[in-house]
């Protein structure tokens, strides 16, 4: 897929370069330069359920979603999403 896109590489790391940054995966490289889905819809769910969800079925749900439905990059949903998820085991600790 990067050969199609990358004009002139000479080595591995050309092909995963992007604007002088060399990404850590082919797959992160592929993600960024938009040749796979992005997450989008997965991240506006989640966004959607943070506020309407126990923190117990929100965790479920982001579960389901990695499972199930073919999430390009879980990482960033976790980053994104991780002090959400362990709200109350953060609100025990508290206690």
């Amino acid at each position: 897929m990067l050969l199609h896109e990358v004009k002139g590489p000479k080595s591995f790391e050309d092909l995963r370069t992007i604007n002088g940054v060399i990404c850590e995966t082919v797959r992160d490289t592929c993600y960024k330069r938009g040749l796979l889905d992005n997450d989008n819809q997965w991240e506006a769910t989640l966004a959607e359920a943070v506020v309407c969800q126990s923190t117990k079925h929100f965790r479920d749900l982001f579960c389901i979603l990695l499972k199930t439905c073919n999430v390009g990059n879980p990482s960033e949903l976790w980053n994104k999403f991780k002090d959400d998820l362990a709200e109350d085991f953060k609100h025990q600790a508290e206690l």
